[in-house]
Formats: structure tokens, sequence, C-alpha cells
């Protein structure tokens, strides 16, 4: 067996026996043991499936695994068959309606709880032409007798999907789905995104400077303390027209001079923002 998968083996041997400690069984489940990653994710697949009593936090700790690297690691000669069969169960249980509860964290149950009575279909928040076009075509019945276009783009997956499983998607989904998702009209698959416990400091810093995000997205953004610990951020807050005013005046205290200069000379933006940066930089050059 491969080196990667090996140590791995010698664990579920030790589970299945029953003298691994609870400690470090808990570890396991949390992914947080001194194995290969290969290996850590074949513990918690094994978690996953026993359906013992850390079954549900393996799953959790599975969920913020990328899809990909599941199905590489499942793919290679040396992979256990738990792991193939655990990988299998995904792909043939995509995200529903009726998620497993006991998969879930309370948070995600909160988002899915508020998604259930939702019915909006998948619009974009300022779609242009195109985005228009190819939504359009995506949601329409191919003519009797024609074939189905096949597509695996994250519009394509996500286009068809109901509230539940786009907050679903929000939560657990890749990268360019949250970046998707974040322009979603509905409110509550808006939060998700930004409540998913895979959105990084990085995701936010390229939301922050969209055009065409909601403004309760960019509120939400800047009332997380979190996220504005990043200069980036808060630079791309009070240079975005779409911020709203209440949330970008408070910030201006906080650029440096050159982003004061830059600010100033923003016709974009809205004339009090453009004077408030003028004040502050006087006031700073002063000190």
């Amino acid at each position: 067996m491969n080196d990667a998968y090996a140590p791995a083996e010698r664990m579920v041997a030790l589970l299945k026996a029953g003298t691994v400690p609870s400690n470090i069984a808990q570890d396991a489940a949390l992914g947080r043991l001194s194995l290969p990653l290969a290996s850590r994710i074949c513990v918690l697949a094994y978690l996953a499936r026993d359906g013992g009593a850390l079954a549900a936090q393996a799953s959790r700790t599975l969920s913020r695994v990328q899809p990909e690297l599941l199905i590489d690691l499942a793919a290679h000669p040396a992979a256990p068959d738990y792991l193939r069969a655990y990988v299998a169960s995904r792909q043939e249980s995509p995200l529903g309606e009726e998620p497993d509860w006991a998969e879930i964290s309370p948070e995600e149950k909160a988002f899915l709880d508020l998604a259930r009575s939702e019915t909006d279909p998948f619009t974009l928040v300022d779609a242009d032409p195109e985005e228009v076009r190819e939504l359009n075509t995506l949601l329409d019945a191919p003519a009797p007798g024609k074939p189905t276009t096949r597509t695996d783009s994250p519009l394509s997956r996500i286009a068809k999907m109901s509230v539940p499983q786009r907050v679903q998607c929000a939560l657990r989904g890749s990268r360019d789905e949250r970046l998707l998702l974040i322009r979603d009209s509905n409110k509550v698959v808006q939060r998700a995104v930004l409540g998913s416990p895979r959105l990084t400091t990085n995701d936010v810093e390229l939301i922050s400077n969209m055009r065409n995000v909601s403004d309760e997205v960019l509120r939400g953004i800047a009332a997380s303390r979190k996220f504005m610990a990043s200069m980036v951020i808060i630079r791309n807050l009070v240079n975005n027209p779409r911020t709203p005013l209440d949330v970008a005046l408070p910030l201006v205290k906080h650029l440096f001079q050159n982003d004061l200069r830059i600010l100033s000379s923003n016709k974009n933006v809205n004339e009090l923002l453009r004077r408030m940066a003028v004040k502050t930089l006087q006031e700073k050059l002063t000190q």
C-alpha cells in the first residue's frame, strides 16, 4: 500500500478494535492526527461511514475538504475501500432539499431553516446582458428531440438549484461557487456565503471590490471584525460606489494618506465621501 495511505489502515484497525483513547479518536474526527493528508482523510471517511458517535463530527470535517481532492485520493490504486465508498456516496447524494441534519452544524441548520420556506429562482444582482442570456438558456427546457447542452460550470450547476440547495452550496461549495452565489439576489443565500466556514479573507477582498453585489453584502462585510482587520478590504469598501454611505464614512479615518488622496479624486463615490477624505487628509498632514 502507498505510504500516504498505510497509516490510515493501522489507525482504522485500532478504531475497529476499540483500543484508541477517546481524546485521540476525537482528534481523528476533527482531522487533527499527525498523519499524511491522505491518511487523515481516509480515517475521517471511515468514521463518517461507521455510524458511531464520531460520525457527525467526521462528516462535518470532511465537508470542508475540496471535492476534487477527495475524488483524486479515492481514485488512487492504494485508496482503501471505505474511502471509495464515502466518495461514491457523496457523489450519489448531491445537495438537496433535505440534507442529513445529523451531519451539519447548528449554524448551518439555522441558515437552512430560513431557506426552507424560500422559493426564489436563482437570479444575479446586476446581471449583465450576457449573463441574462446564459441563465435563460440554462433554465429553458430544451425543445422535444433537441439534445441538451451539458456543461459543468458553477453557473450551470447553481442555476437550477432551489434556495435550500443554494444555501448548502454557499456553505460547503467551492470558491468559484461562493463568488457566484454572493451575487444571488436572495438575502438568505448572501448571508450563507458570508457565514461559510470556507470563506477566506482573500475571498472577501475580491467581494468587497465587486460593483455587482447587493449593498447588504457590503454592509455585512463591514460588520465583521475579522474581515475589517484587512486594510485591503477597508480600502475596497470606501472606494466601492455600492457601499452604503453610512458604512463607508466611518472607515475613512482608517485610511493612509495615499489612500485618502486616491479616494478624494474618486469620481465614482459620493461627493460627501470625497470631502471627508480631503478633510481627514488635511488633519493627518497637520498632526
